[in-house]
């Protein structure tokens, strides 16, 4: 099956028009957490919070699944 992983980093969108040939959709959701991992290595400013986003597509360009991870750095001193 057809997969096809829009992502956003927070500051810029990323429209996957190739897509990957999965199994299923288990594999496609484990896809969506891999790509926020790679996405989540983005330098993030200091006390800035940075919002990483992973859309899943079919086919027919519908959304099939949405994971975001929020990444904030805070001084402590």
């Amino acid at each position: 099956m057809m997969f096809f992983f829009d992502t956003h980093d927070g500051e810029r969108r990323i429209v996957d028009g190739s897509g990957t040939d999965l199994a299923g959709e288990a594999e496609a959701v484990e896809q969506a957490v891999a790509l926020l991992r790679d996405l989540s290595h983005a330098e993030v400013a200091l006390g800035s919070p940075r919002l990483f986003s992973v859309t899943v597509r079919d086919a027919a360009g519908r959304g099939l699944y949405a994971a975001s991870l929020e990444l904030r750095v805070d001084s402590l001193a």
